[in-house]
């Protein structure tokens, strides 16, 4: 069962390939978490294929309303990328860009034909891929006296935190990854106590 604040992504890179009347398609899918991880990468590959005939994409990122994101790059309006953009939704992906690289054939394929192909190279490179489930998280610091640490371990393991980092001393800093749903009870547990301090990170 997936909950309200979970969502599920791809965790690697992966390549797909499809032909249709001589024009190649590769699809390619990778994990991305804001817009500008997504045009590096797409930077990336019209540098490596300077003589694709067009190289168009689409990224799906957040949750739980996910920043959307597509373009034809020259191809006919709304045979590329929102087909390469559907492809994700009906994956119920988030956190992901796929890009799919055509070479043209000497055949014209229509709007149809593009939707088809394009839709299909980029469903098989994430099907091609490996999916996650994520939590909807926060990092927190957390200043704590030394004779604490323990009360702190306890209530990151009740309220499935994980340490990130730690500084430990007489005042001991941590870096603390903590789920949305429980983070307010998280906070909660440490109400009156001298001297811990807990900052979100900005």
């Amino acid at each position: 069962m997936t909950l309200p604040d979970e969502y599920w992504s791809i965790t690697r890179s992966s390549e797909s390939s499809y032909r249709a009347k001589g024009s190649r398609f590769t699809g390619v899918a990778f994990p991305v978490s804001r817009p500008s991880e997504a045009r590096y990468h797409i930077g990336q590959l019209n540098r490596d294929h300077p003589k694709a005939t067009h190289i168009c994409w689409a990224y799906r990122i957040g949750h739980p309303q996910p920043e959307e994101f597509c373009t034809d790059a020259g191809e006919p309006s709304g045979s590329a990328g929102l087909p390469i953009l559907h492809a994700i939704r009906s994956a119920d992906l988030s956190d992901c860009c796929v890009a799919v690289i055509r070479y043209y054939g000497g055949h014209k394929l229509g709007v149809s034909g593009l939707i088809r192909a394009y839709r299909q190279a980029a469903a098989a490179a994430l099907k091609a891929n490996v999916t996650e489930k994520l939590t909807i998280s926060e990092e927190l610091y957390v200043s704590i006296p030394y004779p604490d640490i323990q009360r702190l371990y306890r209530q990151c393991e009740r309220y499935q935190g994980s340490i990130l980092s730690q500084q430990v001393g007489n005042t001991s800093v941590f870096r603390i990854r903590i789920p949305i749903r429980t983070l307010e009870d998280f906070i909660g547990a440490f109400a009156g106590l001298k001297d811990v301090d807990i900052t979100r990170q900005e």
